[in-house]
């Protein structure tokens, strides 16, 4: 017997409903606001380095490049003045191990709030100043972030106080810092120096601002991570010290943060930290 020929397609289309639609574009729309959040770069309509009398204005300059002033125009027709740094780049650092360095530090530390009060803040501030790499149209990156200037008797000037007017390092609140940002940088493996933040002017807020130091070095392996923090963050900053009762404020000044950790830090991080803060006596 032959089979019974069938007409007509055998599968049957669902027919694409306005509501199906709508629910498909919120889709893509929602990919398109997480690559852009992931990336830096797809919110940015325009990006400029702002000029005066045909003259950039240099905000400052480091072994990693020249800070500009500039402005950025994004995709809504808003627009903010930023800072942008022009990198230099060399022979031992090629720029895409540099530019891979900075993305995976802004992913990592983008999210991050310091606590309330933790280090003299008199609110909950961001680890990290809202930033992103962003390739011009001539190819070449830049690494943009908010610009922490106003507009003084002298032209741009910083919001920050002097690095000579920074405390010294016998300030117990000084150490405190440097040592809760620590422990988050190096619970992800970055290494860390003591040139990583700077203060507001009239206020204890304080922002980590230079990338470079963990940008240049190579990360430490999981396991050696809390070991890298108490020996090479916590001990050092312990040994700068004189008076014996701030050391041991310090220390256990750590072990609440560490106790206390609402998510700043890596689990397996914390119970490695903490056994080796309870054999650590002062």
């Amino acid at each position: 017997m032959k089979p019974k020929r069938v007409s007509g397609p055998l599968l049957k289309k669902a027919r694409q409903t306005s509501t199906w639609v709508d629910i498909y574009k919120t889709q893509i729309a929602n990919r398109k606001a997480s690559l852009a959040k992931k990336y830096g770069t797809a919110f940015i309509k325009t990006l400029k380095i702002r000029e005066v009398n045909g003259k950039k204005v240099l905000l400052g300059e480091g072994y990693r490049g020249k800070v500009y002033l500039g402005d950025l125009k994004f995709q809504d027709g808003k627009s903010k003045r930023v800072a942008i740094k022009v990198f230099r780049f060399n022979k031992e650092y090629g720029a895409s191990d540099v530019i891979r360095k900075y993305k995976e530090i802004i992913h990592d530390l983008e999210n991050i709030k310091i606590p309330k009060w933790l280090l003299g803040n008199e609110r909950e501030i961001p680890l990290i100043p809202k930033c992103a790499i962003v390739q011009l149209d001539n190819g070449d990156y830049v690494f943009v972030s908010q610009a922490f200037t106003r507009l003084g008797m002298g032209g741009q000037e910083s919001k920050f106080v002097k690095r000579s007017e920074l405390p010294a390092l016998q300030d117990l609140n000084f150490n405190k810092q440097l040592v809760y940002t620590g422990a988050i940088l190096t619970s992800f493996g970055y290494v860390v120096n003591n040139d990583i933040y700077m203060r507001f002017k009239g206020k204890k807020d304080f922002v980590l601002l230079d990338l470079d130091g963990p940008a240049s070095n190579e990360k430490f392996k999981p396991e050696h991570r809390a070991s890298a923090f108490v020996n090479e963050v916590l001990r050092n900053n312990i040994d700068r010290i004189k008076n014996s009762e701030k050391k041991k404020e310090l220390l256990e000044f750590t072990r609440k943060f560490i106790r206390e950790d609402r998510g700043n830090l890596d689990s397996d991080f914390k119970r490695d930290v903490w056994d080796i803060l309870n054999k650590i006596k002062i």
